[in-house]
């Protein structure tokens, strides 16, 4: 019997020898992040957009069913107008971005005259003119190294004076396509 225990003694050895003492396996764990990216157009705001909760309480303007209306008064001999606005993003797609928009005129669906406007964004003033139908205008530069990034830059939208005084009666409108461009 003592032939048995040891018999058995080594071919357990023999095995853990030959196989090893502990088996392994490979496990590999991931996650998916989707990419959350958005622009909106609103007025001016007193506190920063830098969190999901002061993203969420943006109002937009500019929308295509209610447009930002600068009120001109023709009779107090005041033909221009100007509103304050900001553009505000937040992507978490890594990368450096420019925050832009291409412009045309204000054109009418009533006849077929065109209104010119300026967008001052800091320092720098960017005249569309009636003739144009695709002005680029610059924001601001993102850049995204890590988790969501906001960031919003005040800017304002004045009409040409000369423009104005000479348009048709009617009412103008002009299209702007923001986007975030890669640079």
């Amino acid at each position: 019997m003592k032939r048995y225990i040891a018999l058995t003694i080594v071919v357990s050895l023999i095995s853990l020898v030959a196989f090893g003492a502990t088996p392994t396996a490979d496990f590999n764990v991931g996650t998916w992040v989707a990419e959350d990216s958005g622009i909106i157009v609103h007025d001016v705001q007193q506190q920063p957009v830098n969190s999901a909760s002061s993203w969420s309480s943006l109002r937009a303007v500019g929308t295509s069913t209610d447009p930002v209306w600068l009120v001109l008064d023709n009779e107090g001999g005041e033909h221009g107008a100007s509103r304050n606005l900001s553009v505000s993003v937040k992507t978490n797609q890594a990368g450096t971005y420019t925050l832009r928009a291409t412009a045309g005129a204000m054109t009418s669906t009533e006849n077929s005259a065109k209104v010119g406007f300026s967008v001052k964004v800091g320092q720098v003033t960017t005249n569309v003119l009636k003739s144009d139908t695709a002005k680029l205008i610059n924001f601001t530069t993102v850049s995204v190294t890590s988790g969501m990034t906001y960031k919003t830059q005040n800017f304002s939208v004045t009409i040409n004076e000369t423009d104005y005084a000479s348009a048709i009666a009617g009412q103008y409108t002009s299209t702007w396509t923001i986007e975030l461009a890669t640079t």
